[in-house]
């Protein structure tokens, strides 16, 4: 479980291991939150940490309202590879989904519930190794608490 306790401020709890080329296969429930289930919620891959303790990686996330997205992190700022867009294949609300992520070389793939939803191409001289991550976040200043259950995580090579 991975809870989000501040407005837009996506929290992670990150692996000690370390991995390059990954595939990321897991379980997701959002079991509370705002009540137009604006929450955000996925893994980040390539998870590095850098000497001033900001962090570089790539966040590949699902909504409870729908939607998916894939962004770059770097010095922990986001910039979307591909922006939040909206996809029948995420189930909204407290339903549960089955995501799979996958970092391989310079391409990024995010599937939900056995559709492909979009993916990416690394940016120039970015992170090429280092933890997974789960993360979760609320969107919402009245209901800023988002509660993300993650579940049959499985980590293998491409």
């Amino acid at each position: 479980m991975v809870r989000s306790l501040t407005l837009e401020r996506w929290r992670w709890g990150r692996s000690t291991s370390q991995f390059d080329n990954v595939v990321i296969d897991f379980d997701v429930i959002l079991i509370s939150g705002p009540s137009n289930n604006n929450a955000g919620f996925g893994v980040i891959c390539r998870l590095s940490q850098r000497p001033d303790a900001s962090v570089d990686g790539y966040m590949l996330a699902i909504s409870g309202d729908g939607f998916y997205t894939i962004r770059s992190v770097t010095a922990s700022s986001m910039s979307p590879l591909v922006d939040w867009s909206y996809s029948d294949a995420v189930k909204q609300g407290n339903q549960l989904n089955k995501v799979r992520a996958t970092c391989n070389g310079t391409e990024l793939k995010l599937e939900v519930n056995g559709q492909l939803l979009g993916s990416a191409s690394t940016i120039a001289n970015g992170a090429t190794s280092g933890a997974v991550a789960f993360a979760a976040t609320s969107f919402e200043v009245a209901e800023p608490i988002a509660e993300i259950h993650f579940d049959n995580l499985i980590v293998t090579k491409p």
